[in-house]
């Protein structure tokens, strides 16, 4: 799992969490509400006791509250890092592109490279037929000009013109 994966999954159980909070806050907060409506009808409760208890709700009510912008906080420094973690991960991607590119690139150099030798190898292959072939006919020479050298032996040539048998 990438860790920008991580962060999301972790807004979301944050954001979760602050939804449960709230929902708990406004259904504890009613029940409350009710239960002091139920006391004042009575006259169970005191205008004092109303009042320290409504200021009792309210010092509660800050307490959610600031636990709910902790929470927010926390949302909000989770989503910056999930948004590092893009680019990031965005960076990397786009130098492993990078990379795969030059990678590609060197290829096509070495095909090209490859296909110059397969050439040249192939003009030396020529080359060496030929040679092969002038060897061949200048051994047949070698080879005639002894046989003819051979059959000459009885023969002595005192100019160019007479040619005598010995």
């Amino acid at each position: 799992m990438l860790k920008s994966e991580k962060i999301q999954k972790n807004i979301e159980v944050i954001q979760s969490q602050i939804q449960k909070e709230i929902e708990g806050l406004i259904l504890r907060e009613s029940q409350i509400q009710n239960q002091i409506d139920t006391a004042k009808r009575k006259g169970f409760l005191t205008p004092y006791e109303i009042t320290i208890y409504a200021d009792f709700q309210a010092n509660q009510k800050q307490l959610k509250q600031r636990h709910i912008d902790c929470l927010r906080a926390l949302i909000k420094r989770e989503k910056s890092e999930l948004r590092r973690a893009k680019e990031k991960e965005q960076k990397s991607i786009k130098e492993i592109s990078t990379l795969l590119t030059e990678y590609n690139q060197q290829i096509e150099k070495m095909n090209g490279l490859i296909k110059e030798f397969t050439t040249q190898r192939e003009a030396l292959q020529v080359i060496y037929e030929k040679i092969i072939n002038i060897l061949m006919d200048i051994d047949a020479d070698v080879s005639e000009v002894n046989a003819i050298h051979q059959k000459n032996q009885g023969f002595k040539v005192e100019n160019l013109t007479k040619i005598e048998k010995v």
